[in-house]
């Protein structure tokens, strides 16, 4: 154990049973948020906890006033953890400035590893995840979040190395065709959609619907992407029926489906542009399925739930 200017320091490994102990003893603290206790648990049990440096803070008296989110996560873990502990901390003065700076992001996380596009490609990752691995009603586009995927910095990481070859290819598009698509559809369900559908299909073809649907160019009158592209810019230039995040995310996936499986939006069976309340993100099709042909049938059943509901 080291001291310095009345301080001591030194790195313990923390169990279950001395983190109750230091609970137990801890001055006032804020309140506990259950979301970052189950979050740094799931880390501990899964060995992905790691001694960065941030310490367990003890006042003069011995009390613990830092670190109470991180001891109950050891407790619901029951998993010990190695960590800086710092002892004879004046909580009065240092309260202050404690937990204060800058907070480190994902996209931080990967510029430091050299990737580029950050902002973007941290973004679409999650759009990634919620197509390919998220399958399931959705009343919004994030909301799998809630639960810490995708935002332990380690499990981003990884996620995006493993996908590299997808990513490069969808935020490459959302970035080269940003101007085009500002203002009425977000970058990251660009990048997230096109290497979701690269790796659902071919990089070849995700290619060729990301810059179709990015541009507008050469597109035939029946075809849905032109139908989607006219619907979106025609609602984001009305302020008031501005289309949400995860509606633009499930008519991106249709649009997909239409266009891989060359389905022409003049079909009347085929009502790309509605999407009902509590509408699943659609399974992505490969070329040479048979195109689902519900999607009237389902809207149909959701506008009646929705009018019901508003009775």
């Amino acid at each position: 154990m080291s001291a310095q200017n009345g301080l001591k320091h030194t790195v313990k490994t923390v169990t279950p049973r001395m983190a109750a102990d230091y609970i137990a003893n801890m001055i006032p603290n804020r309140p506990r948020r259950p979301k970052d206790i189950r979050k740094y648990a799931a880390a501990m049990r899964e060995g992905r906890w790691h001694l960065t440096g941030d310490p367990l803070r003890f006042t003069k008296d011995d009390q613990m006033w830092d670190g109470q989110h991180r001891c109950l996560a050891c407790m619901e873990a029951n998993t010990p953890f190695k960590t800086l502990v710092v002892r004879g901390l004046d909580p009065e003065h240092a309260i202050h400035y404690v937990d204060n700076q800058v907070k480190r992001t994902g996209k931080d996380m990967l510029h430091f590893f050299g990737h580029k596009n950050t902002s973007v490609l941290a973004s679409a990752a999650l759009v990634f995840h919620q197509i390919m691995d998220g399958q399931g009603e959705r009343t919004g586009l994030y909301k799998n979040r809630c639960d810490g995927f995708l935002t332990d910095h380690q499990v981003l990481h990884d996620y995006v190395e493993e996908h590299m070859e997808f990513f490069n290819l969808g935020v490459n598009i959302a970035v080269e065709h940003r101007k085009e698509i500002t203002g009425w559809f977000p970058a990251s369900i660009v990048a997230g959609g096109i290497a979701a559908f690269a790796k659902a299909e071919s990089l070849e073809w995700a290619k060729e619907f990301g810059e179709a649907f990015c541009t507008g160019a050469d597109l035939a009158t029946d075809s849905p992407i032109r139908k989607v592209r006219q619907i979106l810019v025609r609602k984001a230039m009305d302020k008031k029926s501005e289309t949400p995040k995860f509606i633009k995310l499930n008519l991106f996936c249709r649009c997909w489906n239409a266009f891989i499986t060359d389905h022409q939006a003049s079909r009347g069976t085929f009502a790309i542009t509605r999407v009902a309340p509590g509408e699943m993100i659609p399974k992505l099709l490969k070329a040479g399925d048979k195109h689902v042909t519900t999607y009237m049938k389902r809207d149909a059943r959701g506008q009646r739930e929705a009018r019901k509901a508003k009775k």
